[in-house]
């Protein structure tokens, strides 16, 4: 399980805890607990839904990626609903948004699955730039022994075998730098 979602799971677990021990409270009271209630059953909701993500993700590790991310979003819209109505109670209005409103929800599963569509994105690309990587080293050496064998050409080596080499070092030289050539280009990232 992500840490993501150890913590979220964790979370709800205290909340659900905190809610029951309220609805206890209000019941003692004689208080009406049709709001608490509700809360508790979408708390329960929101912690069966996760349960579910991790027992299905362990297979997959996309899925597991996903299941975090959607974590992640619940993770950020529940404290965006109560900072909403903390500050819309602190101006004395008498609206508030519902525990099972979802208007930040969207907004944070868009936030966190673009998170990890980038997260993929770059993981591909590192694998074709290490390729790429190795390709300029290897550009590198040749264009090294290229010279070399250039200094000593024009340093009056004649022989067969010196020309030999020249000759194909200068091919895997050139085939190398078409390989380099159709590199992706890193700006992408």
């Amino acid at each position: 399980m992500s840490e993501a979602s150890q913590l979220f799971i964790d979370s709800l677990n205290a909340q659900i805890s905190a809610t029951r021990a309220d609805i206890d409270a209000a019941l003692i009271a004689g208080n009406v607990t049709a709001t608490l209630r509700k809360r508790l059953s979408t708390l329960e909701s929101d912690h069966a839904q996760a349960q579910a993500r991790h027992e299905s993700s362990h297979a997959d590790p996309h899925a597991a990626a996903v299941a975090a991310a959607e974590d992640a979003a619940i993770a950020m819209a529940r404290p965006a609903n109560e900072h909403v109505n903390g500050a819309l109670a602190a101006m004395g209005a008498e609206l508030h948004l519902a525990d099972d409103d979802n208007r930040f929800l969207d907004a944070a599963r868009g936030v966190t699955h673009r998170q990890l569509a980038v997260h993929e994105i770059e993981g591909k690309h590192a694998g074709a730039y290490a390729k790429y990587d190795r390709v300029d080293e290897q550009i590198a050496k040749v264009t090294a022994k290229h010279d070399e064998l250039v200094a000593a050409r024009r340093a009056g080596d004649t022989s067969d075998k010196t020309a030999a080499q020249l000759y194909a070092v200068a091919q895997d030289k050139a085939q190398l730098e078409s390989i380099a050539g159709s590199a992706p280009a890193r700006s992408m990232l």
